[in-house]
């Protein structure tokens, strides 16, 4: 089987980008045996070593990976606790893996890291920067930084096309899905926050976007307009532009 998926795969251009949810270690633990959810969640995380292989040797330059939901947060402490150490584990090799250092990998982390023990915290703190060779480094970026590398994504490689760059879809997603970003862009430094002020501004003056914008809400069943929501959203950060 895996021959064959990788005939098919090698017959076309490697994605640009590759997403990944990862589930289903509870169901692979009772299939297998295992009952500590420890070891349940310590073999999700090195079949994941795995699947980046596999992605590195196709050359996908990105991948996106959904490691806990704030829902994950309603499960048995065990659970909550096999994932967090397993998430932390392994943030804390990565400044020492060979296939990091290979490859020139560079780790991204968003999502509403206040809400995460303070062990993973300073995890993430410690390899928000760690020299690997040189020019090399690992670099874990908040909400703001991460809109503003995806627009220049957008306006290079996505050449500025609403509707084909996947880079503004992600955009958008953060942009409509994370309701601190007003409060994160705010505290940001003056010069990142004026930049992303100045382009979402630009945006929204762009007959083009208002054309297609409702294909970029995360729906949402108690709201009746929630194109109106996000563009309501976007004036206000672009009006961040004049802060201090």
């Amino acid at each position: 089987y895996g021959h064959r998926l990788l005939g098919q795969v090698l017959r076309r251009p490697p994605p640009r980008h590759v997403g990944i949810i990862l589930d289903g270690n509870r169901r692979f633990g009772r299939l297998s045996g295992l009952l500590d959810p420890m070891q349940v969640y310590a073999q999700g995380a090195r079949k994941l070593d795995d699947l980046l292989d596999w992605c590195g040797e196709l050359s996908v330059p990105a991948v996106t990976l959904w490691v806990f939901s704030t829902d994950n947060w309603g499960r048995p402490l065990e659970q909550v606790s096999g994932i967090l150490t397993a998430v932390e584990t392994k943030v804390r090799t990565l400044a020492d893996h060979p296939e990091i250092h290979r490859r020139h990998v560079r780790v991204q982390a968003i999502g509403k890291l206040e809400l995460l023990p303070a062990s993973l915290r300073e995890a993430i703190r410690a390899a928000r920067e760690i020299a690997l060779r040189g020019d090399l480094s690992i670099r874990l970026v908040t909400a703001p930084y991460f809109i503003a590398t995806k627009y220049e994504a957008f306006i290079g490689r996505g050449r500025g096309d609403y509707l084909a760059s996947h880079d503004f879809e992600d955009l958008m997603a953060v942009i409509d899905g994370r309701p601190e970003l007003e409060a994160e862009l705010s505290a940001a430094s003056a010069q990142l926050r004026k930049h992303i002020a100045g382009v979402i501004g630009k945006t929204i003056a762009d007959d083009r976007f208002h054309a297609v914008v409702g294909g970029f809400v995360i729906e949402d069943g108690g709201s009746p307009d929630r194109a109106s929501v996000l563009m309501a959203r976007m004036r206000r950060l672009a009006g961040l532009a004049g802060g201090t």
